[in-house]
Formats: C-alpha cells, sequence, structure tokens
C-alpha cells in the first residue's frame, strides 16, 4: 500500500500506455490531477491532438504553478521523460516546502504495445512509442539521483508463459524431509514426512525392532 504525504506533488514517469492514468485516477480525486492529455483535448481537437502539445504544456505549468503556490495536492500526468522539465517541477515544489514524489511506471514493453493496439483513443504511433521506451530506459536508472524527496516504483511483470506441469520425482537421502508450499517435497530440517524414504528391508524371522 503506497502512502504519500498530505499535501505534496506527485509526478508520474513512464512511457506511453504504462498505466500512469488510470492509476492516477484510481488513486486520486479527478480535480487533483493535472492531465497532459486533458489540457490537450481543452485547447486542441482532442487528447491525441499533438500539435496542441506546446499549448497544453503552458496550461499545465500554469495549473501545477498555482496550486503549488496555495499547497494544493497535485499529481502531474505527463510522460515524465523531460528530464529538465522533471527538474522544474522538484525545485517548484521545494520552494514551496512540498515533497515530491516521482512515481516510476516499469511496465515490460510487450505490455506498453499491447494495450497501445488496444486502444480505441489516443493510440501512439508505434515509431512514437519506440523512442518512449528507449528514452524510459535512460530516465529509469538516472530517477533516484534526481533530487524528489522519494521514488516509488510500480512494477508490472509481463505473464509467464504457461508450462506443462509434471508430478516430480520423489527425493531420496538421509536427510528429513519437509512439504514446501508446492505440490512436491523438498529436502530440509523442518518436519518430517515419508515422501521419499527408500523402503524397509524386510526383518528376519526372531529378529526384534529397536525402538
Amino acid at each position: 500500500m503506497l502512502t504519500l504525504p498530505e499535501p505534496c506533488v506527485v509526478v508520474l514517469v513512464g512511457p506511453g500506455a504504462a498505466g500512469k492514468s488510470t492509476w492516477a485516477q484510481t488513486h486520486f480525486a479527478a480535480d487533483r490531477i493535472v492531465s497532459s492529455d486533458r489540457l490537450r483535448a481543452l485547447v486542441g481537437a482532442g487528447e491525441d491532438d499533438i500539435t496542441a502539445s506546446a499549448d497544453a504544456f503552458a496550461v499545465l505549468d500554469t495549473v501545477v504553478a498555482q496550486r503549488l503556490r496555495r499547497r494544493l495536492t497535485t499529481v502531474i500526468d505527463t510522460l515524465g521523460l523531460d528530464a529538465q522539465r522533471r527538474a522544474g517541477w522538484v525545485a517548484a515544489a521545494k520552494a514551496h516546502g512540498l515533497p515530491c514524489v516521482a512515481i516510476a511506471f516499469d511496465t515490460p514493453p510487450a505490455q506498453c504495445r499491447a494495450r497501445n493496439r488496444a486502444r480505441t483513443t489516443r493510440r501512439i504511433p508505434a515509431d512514437v512509442l519506440t523512442q518512449q521506451l528507449r528514452a524510459w530506459a535512460a530516465t529509469r536508472d538516472a530517477l533516484p539521483s534526481e533530487g524528489s524527496t522519494r521514488c516509488t516504483w510500480r512494477r508490472r511483470p509481463a505473464p509467464s508463459p504457461r508450462r506443462s506441469w509434471r508430478r516430480p520425482r520423489p527425493t531420496t537421502g538421509s536427510g528429513t524431509i519437509r512439504r514446501g508450499s508446492g505440490s512436491g517435497c523438498t529436502s530440509g530440517s523442518s518436519r518430517a514426512s515419508t515422501c521419499g524414504r527408500p523402503p524397509r528391508p524386510p526383518r528376519r524371522p526372531g529378529s526384534t525392532r529397536s525402538t
């Protein structure tokens, strides 16, 4: 569970289709989120109107500055891949005595591409997304040293491929056997089990069993 100071500045960082906007909308009220996509729609012909980007970011900078002056929690929802812009937001937060938290979305490239293909709006051209993924690789390494109060990672591992399951062979040996979290038995020093023990030799007639 992520706990953030109140108030604070939250900077989302990651390539397109990494899950930034969805995460922000899940965890914050709409009036706390300053989104470059929404501002493109406001000053241009829609959220994917790239020609409106310069005007959208001019409005974004004005809104962020006014909110920070009032010491209001502000979530900056952009790609966040521009180091100069990130440095400016960190400096502005410090100038107003606000902690700045970077939320880094380390989503696997294959997932980003699959999500982007599934979009009906705001679909990013494939070559542009590739450039963003390359930029993210460099940004990811630089983030921890950029001066934000905290850098929190949101990792979404790609689903593992399916594998056929086969019952493990019994493990033999002189040590005790413990039953792990899986379906097989593994050697160890905890609770003993009969799993994997070799059969006892038959007793000779007249012999007694030691206890």
